[in-house]
């Protein structure tokens, strides 16, 4: 009888293992099946009170908000998801919030066209209209290896030849002002 349980456990165990590899040779598979290019879209924004802003006072707090994508393409084109890599914001002050990617923050989901990833900071920046002596505050988003974070590690795109090439950088620049006090 016991002979027969082991048995048993094994074609069981063994069952899992094609299980987990059949699962795993799907999920390395083109994605889209048509997809022949690569694009990342990547967008940045700044909230002040929750709202949307382009001019921040002096002091107030700033939330960086990033939204990941597939970007623009050919027509006649299908454009590959991708998955993975690491995403930062530097804030005008040169601190950088790390987004997604690292330790202790999620993980960048597929993104497809029907499915872009979203993500604030979990820090506020408090706007320092010193920072830049023309009064503009520019946050610089990066996802992947840019020139500015050659160390980050890049997206994968899901083509016929997997490719950790997934990159992109955008910055957005607030009109930083002084209150001015009542007279």
């Amino acid at each position: 009888m016991l002979n027969r349980v082991i048995a048993v456990a094994i074609v069981a165990v063994g069952s899992l293992a094609v299980a987990i590899l059949v699962v795993s040779i799907i999920s390395t598979q083109q994605n889209p099946g048509d997809c022949n290019v690569n694009s990342v879209g990547l967008g940045q924004s700044a909230k002040v009170a929750g709202v949307i802003a382009t001019v921040v006072e002096d002091g107030q707090a700033v939330t960086y908000t990033v939204a990941l994508s597939i970007g623009a393409i050919p027509g006649g084109t299908t454009a590959c998801n991708f998955d993975m890599g690491q995403l930062t914001i530097t804030f005008p002050d040169l601190t950088i919030c790390e987004v997604a990617g690292f330790a202790g923050t999620p993980v960048v989901p597929l993104i497809t066209t029907d499915s872009p990833f979203n993500s604030e900071c979990s820090t506020e920046y408090i706007a320092d209209c010193d920072v830049n002596t023309e009064s503009l505050l520019e946050a610089r988003v990066d996802y992947g290896g840019t020139t500015v974070r050659p160390l980050q590690t890049n997206g994968i795109y899901h083509a016929s030849v997997r490719q950790q090439t997934a990159t992109a950088t955008a910055s957005n620049a607030l009109a930083c002002v002084t209150p001015t006090s009542p007279s």
